[in-house]
């Protein structure tokens, strides 16, 4: 096409001197093949890995708790994946852990430990996959474990309710509540996660294709707070620890849906069948009152006893505030899904397992070192072999 007008004997010169540009051109973009060096293969343990003060690394604060944990997590010694590699237990809690505490991405942790990336992403899904079958007894329907000791949480709530200040007047709350007739032993919330928004790109290969319909992310999207993303329900005890994780589902759905598709009363109710007093749960104002769920008071104007109801309002507030704090410790010490961009609910991340290893963990974390709630409750969680042997 280029030479079609050109004078027979001068063809074969041109080509040749097109033939000589081209070449030319080539090795101006040519990149030089690059030869990938074998994948390390190193010998990982927590003993020659993890080193004496591991606090900021793993979060556990010494190589003895790390496997004092590896050991109640009844992790096995060698987890077969689903591409048929094999890869040793340790080496691969080691990586789980760097990856719950850090949310570090592939490259690090391939620098650090060896292997390829997708060997870790298989195994650090086994590892959520594995932990989730093996120990959601914990906190999905352990409440009947926990049962007899609501009358020691009760006592626990009343007494730091009766010590609380207003937050609003900076005076004592003095609600005076009766130790032998306060009910309440535990506390319920959701706590939200957000994500990348789901659902979005082109429906289909090729230039201005069409963008997926709107109908998926619309089902993940809370429009009070912007986002898309999903939720749990969460029951927590003042030891610091979280009793029942139910979940998750979409962000979309308020705390009312949830409380009553969880079926969260009948579980409390069922827990107590055969104690003769019942406790409740304490939520926010949003929950509606229930044979085991108990809200504020809400005193309207002009209402007989609105001094006393305000205050024991403002007293069983300040209790409640704690839930808040576990899920900010969940956070802090945990922040793999707290990341957008590793948050993706239409990959194959197994969201809900992870989800559960991150309050798994922090559990066993506040059985190791309490936390501010046990603390100011002054109740001593479980040892951590006692937490797995009897909760």
């Amino acid at each position: 096409m280029l030479y079609q007008n050109a004078h027979p004997s001068a063809k074969p010169a041109a080509f040749a001197r097109a033939e000589v540009l081209f070449a030319r051109y080539l090795k101006l973009v040519a990149v030089e093949e690059v030869v990938r060096p074998p994948p390390q293969r190193l010998l990982i343990n927590i003993e020659n890995h993890c080193p004496s003060n591991c606090g900021t690394k793993y979060r556990f604060r010494s190589q003895e708790d790390m496997m004092r944990l590896f050991t109640v997590l009844r992790i096995p010694a060698v987890f077969k994946l689903n591409n048929g590699s094999r890869v040793s237990g340790e080496h691969l809690f080691l990586v789980f852990m760097t990856r719950m505490a850090h949310a570090s991405s592939f490259e690090d942790i391939v620098r650090e430990y060896g292997r390829e990336k997708t060997t870790w992403g298989r195994g650090i899904n086994a590892m959520a996959c594995f932990l989730y079958n093996e120990h959601k007894a914990k906190i999905r329907n352990s409440m009947g474990k926990w049962a007899d000791e609501f009358p020691v949480f009760a006592e626990a709530m009343c007494r730091v309710a009766n010590e609380s200040v207003n937050g609003r007047t900076s005076q004592p709350n003095n609600p005076n509540f009766d130790p032998d007739g306060f009910t309440v032993a535990c506390v319920i919330d959701c706590n939200n996660t957000p994500t990348c928004r789901v659902g979005s790109g082109p429906a289909e290969p090729g230039v201005n294709a069409p963008r997926k319909p709107n109908v998926v992310h619309s089902a993940f999207y809370n429009g009070w707070l912007h986002q898309s993303g999903y939720k749990h329900q969460s029951v927590e005890l003042p030891n610091g620890l979280t009793m029942d994780w139910w979940g998750p589902v979409s962000m979309r759905q308020n705390d009312i849906w949830m409380a009553n598709t969880s079926e969260i009363n009948r579980k409390l109710a069922a827990a107590q069948h055969s104690n003769a007093m019942q406790y409740y749960a304490f939520g926010d104002s949003i929950y509606v009152p229930d044979t085991h769920i108990r809200r504020r008071h809400g005193a309207a104007e002009g209402h007989p006893n609105k001094d006393q109801l305000d205050r024991e309002d403002h007293a069983l507030n300040s209790v409640r505030e704690y839930v808040e704090n576990h899920f900010g410790q969940l956070d802090q010490l945990f922040p793999y899904t707290r990341s957008k961009g590793q948050n993706k609910i239409a990959s194959s991340m197994p969201i809900k397992e992870i989800s559960f290893c991150r309050v798994l963990l922090r559990n066993c974390h506040v059985c190791l070192y309490e936390n501010q709630t046990s603390k100011r409750f002054d109740l001593v969680p479980p040892s951590l072999e006692n937490y797995f042997l009897h909760y």
